[in-house]
């Protein structure tokens, strides 16, 4: 996977990602100046490769990889979040009993579901950030810190009954 100086390396199907490929896309896409710099500037667009140190309900904290930055948040998508007092969409109604679990009740049945595959500390994601506006949780602000990030999903994490 060896590039010339300046250009990306193609990946054929099949092929793994390595380390050394993940940091030459990440170094492509923040540019120079890399993740850290002006934080909580606002900015276009940037990805990042992130390690989950904790999982705090709707956000993950993590560190980025190859920086020594901790402390980045980074949201769950929206349908992977847990509002609180839970929601009705479709006709189902949806209460949540931990960061990861969750009841649908469509008036007839119920179903225990769970985040698949679940969040785990030291799991890698692809995060995506800034994140302003209307992408924020409604029900309280992210803790205290300059910029948020959301995770990608690029692992197509879902709800799914638990059996």
């Amino acid at each position: 996977m060896v590039a010339p100086a300046g250009r990306l390396a193609r990946v054929r199907r099949g092929e793994r990602l390595t380390a050394a490929a993940w940091n030459d896309l990440i170094a492509a896409v923040l540019g120079p100046r890399g993740a850290a710099a002006e934080q909580g500037a606002r900015r276009a667009p940037q990805l990042a490769l992130a390690e989950i140190d904790s999982i705090d309900g709707d956000y993950l904290v993590c560190r980025l990889v190859g920086a020594a930055i901790g402390g980045v948040v980074a949201l769950r998508p929206p349908l992977l979040r847990n509002p609180i007092g839970g929601w009705t969409r479709g006709g189902i109604t949806y209460t949540y009993g931990g960061a990861q679990a969750r009841t649908a009740d469509n008036g007839a049945a119920t179903e225990p579901q769970e985040i698949t595959p679940s969040y785990l500390a030291g799991d890698l994601l692809v995060i995506g950030g800034p994140v302003f506006g209307g992408l924020l949780p409604a029900a309280s602000e992210p803790p205290t810190t300059p910029t948020v990030w959301m995770d990608l999903n690029v692992d197509g994490r879902q709800w799914a009954a638990t059996a």
